[in-house]
């Protein structure tokens, strides 16, 4: 495992066994050789408790005495957590305990309120119901508003993985996959698995596409249609003297539009969310998957989307993401 940790939260996040919760656990033993320092581990199902002076483990697994260190580190810390029993984090771990194992709820706030120097976290909101669970992330993005501390943060849930990372580090079978910004992993996806882990509903890949180039400028063409990419593409492409080939084309179902001219489909399902449709049409004998706004639309307009209606679809240069088809590496990385 190669990764710099840099000030700020850094997120681990990827498949089910992909190496998230090891790497976390590599971290750790890396500490144990530290001399000097002071670091908290707030959550491991299994991981041993260490009895360190330089190292404080919040364990709040099954079996686990909730925190475990010297004598004089723990009395500390209940002084510590005595002290901040009116802090605005307390009030939240207070409701957070009621909501899930109270031991849990008590181990991660003992190591949240000391203030580490480093913060290492494994999937600490699993086990919250979705409410609970979106009021704590909003708790955690305060907390390191106002506190100087490096997180380490594990998750599989995507959506926590873009709204605490300052950096996102995707990994699959062991290894890591990219290493960026939620922006950058989003907007730039390094291949085609972090392509479809990143975003909901995951990005449309089309496996029948190709990629073309006429009067130097390269352009995608699939079923009818054929569009040109942006220049920031199309610099990249040519910086990487990217020969015409056949392509998996990536659209995510946000940049997809419905319009008179496009691509024809049919609608299966269509999933009103309120501001948005969801739907999924069938379009060249597969599954195609649009989010459409409905901010603009009258409700007539909204109702017509129902299943068996017939539709028209295409999208922007811009929003395009061109992956290799025998190596699955987007050809502008």
């Amino acid at each position: 495992l190669d990764l710099e940790l840099r000030p700020g939260c850094t997120v681990i996040t990827g498949a089910n066994m992909g190496g998230k919760t090891v790497s976390l656990r590599s971290t750790v033993l890396s500490l144990l050789l530290c001399q000097c320092g002071f670091f908290v581990f707030a959550k491991s199902a299994s991981l041993p408790l260490f009895h360190r002076v330089d190292l404080i483990l919040a364990d709040s697994g099954p079996g686990a005495g909730g925190l475990s260190s010297f004598g004089k580190e723990v009395h500390l810390l209940d002084t510590l957590l005595r002290q901040t029993r009116d802090c605005f984090f307390f009030v939240a771990m207070d409701e957070f305990a009621r909501g899930t194992n109270p031991q849990e709820g008590a181990a991660l706030a003992r190591a949240l309120v000391i203030h580490p120097d480093v913060l290492l976290m494994d999937e600490p909101l699993s086990n919250l119901d979705a409410k609970l669970r979106n009021q704590m992330r909003a708790e955690i993005i305060k907390l390191r508003q106002r506190i100087n501390t490096t997180f380490i943060y594990v998750t599989h849930d995507q959506t926590e993985a873009m709204t605490l990372g300052d950096r996102i580090v995707i990994m699959k079978d062991g290894f890591i996959q990219q290493i960026g910004t939620p922006q950058e992993v989003f907007n730039h996806p390094y291949n085609l698995f972090v392509a479809t882990f990143i975003g909901t509903p995951q990005m449309n890949l089309f496996e029948n596409a190709e990629l073309v180039k006429e009067n130097g400028k390269y352009a995608v063409k699939l079923d009818n249609m054929k569009v040109e990419l942006s220049d920031e593409k199309q610099k990249a492409l040519a910086k990487n003297n990217v020969a015409p080939q056949k392509i998996v084309l990536g659209v995510r179902p946000e940049h997809i539009e419905l319009g008179k001219e496009g691509i024809p489909a049919t609608v299966d399902v269509s999933e009103m969310m309120g501001s948005s449709v969801h739907l999924h049409v069938t379009a060249m004998g597969r599954d195609v998957v649009l989010v459409v706004s409905t901010m603009n639309m009258t409700a007539a307009e909204v109702a017509a989307l129902n299943t068996g209606a017939n539709v028209k679809f295409n999208f922007a240069g811009h929003v395009c993401h061109v992956f290799s088809k025998e190596t699955g590496i987007n050809l502008e990385a």
